[in-house]
């Protein structure tokens, strides 16, 4: 497993990453309860990140502040998962981190829905598909799985404001959605 190569390595970064990543799986397959389990661990190693990162004056993001938004979510606190995210979108906006905007971005609007904020939700989405268009980054909704692509395609019908080319991307997305179902689902 990548958690084992990461320990044999010695690498404290690979195996931290080898977590999210399972912890993002268990998530995604609805094995909530394990995630909840191994959510203490990479608590710490953020905590002690943080206080170095603090220390040297850097600024970090790293892929648990996600799957702590997930856990957030799947749980019943979309409310604790949008104070996550809306301050990471902003960064990245500030960063010019295209990519990561868009996910952060998903998340969000994943996470407004869960809350019954449906209007915010669907506009976060259209954001999203507005940001991804050009790029054509398809792989990080179709990964979000069914519950993203459906909130894709209420805002696809109900954002007047969408051009034609994000709207054709938005069509090709949900095409492809169909076509090949994502993992997730």
């Amino acid at each position: 497993s990548a958690r084992a190569l990461a320990r044999r390595k010695g690498s404290a970064r690979l195996e931290r990453f080898a977590a999210v990543l399972s912890g993002r799986e268990l998530s995604l397959a609805g094995r909530i309860p394990e995630v909840v389990q191994r959510a203490g661990t990479l608590a710490l190693a953020n905590e002690a990140r943080a206080q170095v990162a603090a220390r040297l004056g850097w600024q970090l993001w790293d892929p648990e502040a996600a799957v702590a938004a997930r856990l957030l979510v799947a749980t019943g606190e979309p409310g604790r998962a949008i104070a996550i995210l809306r301050p990471l979108r902003e960064e990245f906006m500030a960063l010019g981190c295209l990519r990561q905007r868009i996910g952060i971005t998903n998340l969000l609007a994943l996470a407004l829905r869960a809350g019954g904020q449906t209007k915010a939700a669907l506009s976060e989405a259209a954001e999203a598909l507005q940001l991804a268009a050009a790029g054509g980054f398809t792989r990080l909704f179709l990964d979000e799985g069914p519950v993203l692509l459906e909130l894709l395609a209420d805002a696809r019908a109900t954002t007047p404001s969408l051009t034609p080319a994000v709207q054709e991307f938005a069509d090709r997305l949900l095409a492809q959605a169909v076509a090949a179902p994502s993992p997730a689902s």
